[in-house]
């Protein structure tokens, strides 16, 4: 709670947090038969299982949308590099390069809107979007530019 999950978890989740951890222990520690029941342990940890999983969840939907965007940043930059060695060459005649930068500029603005959104949101609640939309913007820039 106080390491690398602290910006993620709520003020009410961190108080409600011991008390689960401290239930739970206690029970297990209880020599209570039941804790060896799949069913009965699944039931008494219900709560605490829960609130770990919304927890590591918000965790992790925001670790993948920072590598999502890290790998659109690369991307970008990339496209870049192949699109100015391109224009060096004689291939320059049958490319449209204002029309690719121009695509990859938007594609960058967008990605910089993106994370400007991200620096504004806080962690302890669910990323305003997912992966996926960074994934799907990649997919529909990366078909465009094999395209040209």
């Amino acid at each position: 709670m106080n390491d690398e999950l602290a910006d993620f978890i709520t003020n009410e989740e961190k108080a409600e947090l011991p008390s689960l951890m401290d239930e739970t222990e206690n029970w297990l520690y209880s020599g209570d038969e039941s804790v060896y029941d799949k069913k009965a342990l699944e039931t008494k940890c219900a709560k605490f299982i829960e609130l770990c999983d919304r927890i590591y969840g918000r965790f992790n939907s925001w670790k993948n949308l920072d590598q999502a965007i890290n790998f659109m940043d690369e991307f970008s930059a990339s496209n870049m590099n192949k699109m100015n060695q391109i224009y060096d060459t004689s291939l320059r005649n049958f490319i449209n390069e204002e029309e690719i930068f121009n695509l990859i500029a938007n594609c960058n603005k967008g990605l910089n809107d993106l994370k400007a959104v991200l620096l504004k949101s806080p962690k302890f609640m669910d990323p305003p979007f997912s992966a996926e939309k960074i994934k799907g913007d990649y997919n529909e820039l990366n078909n465009v530019i094999k395209y040209y």
